[in-house]
């Protein structure tokens, strides 16, 4: 049984995704797989104002109820900076924003303006 690929970009990266079997069948996995990312890095994002991180970002002291993978993410990430004694620090929101970090990758790449630089976040 020959082996297939399927590549797709998501978050900023090449995605390469590789099985064998039915080519139906792995057909649905890819797709499958596909839509499961797109889903995860729609909630994990920052450069979207609809992902749960920039919920969880802008209720910035004050309650907020997040998902259960939300609270999963959130404790791996507390443990890392304890691990790493805070080399490690998912707390740096304000400094990357500072830094010019305001938008993806792809869009830097792409020389889309910093919204740090004045230029209004598309809704």
């Amino acid at each position: 049984m020959a082996l297939a690929y399927y590549d797709f970009r998501a978050m900023n990266s090449a995605i390469v995704l590789a099985a064998e079997g039915a080519p139906e069948r792995v057909n649905l996995g890819f797709m499958a797989t596909q839509t499961y990312i797109a889903a995860e890095e729609m909630r994990f994002t920052r450069f979207s104002p609809a992902s749960e991180l920039s919920h969880l970002n802008a209720a910035a002291g004050h309650w907020f109820q997040p998902s259960a993978p939300m609270f999963e993410v959130l404790q791996e990430a507390l443990s890392l900076s304890s691990e790493t004694s805070g080399l490690f620090n998912p707390c740096i929101l304000n400094d990357l924003e500072a830094a010019g970090y305001d938008r993806s990758m792809d869009e830097i790449r792409a020389g889309i303006p910093s919204h740090a630089c004045g230029a209004q976040m598309v809704r």
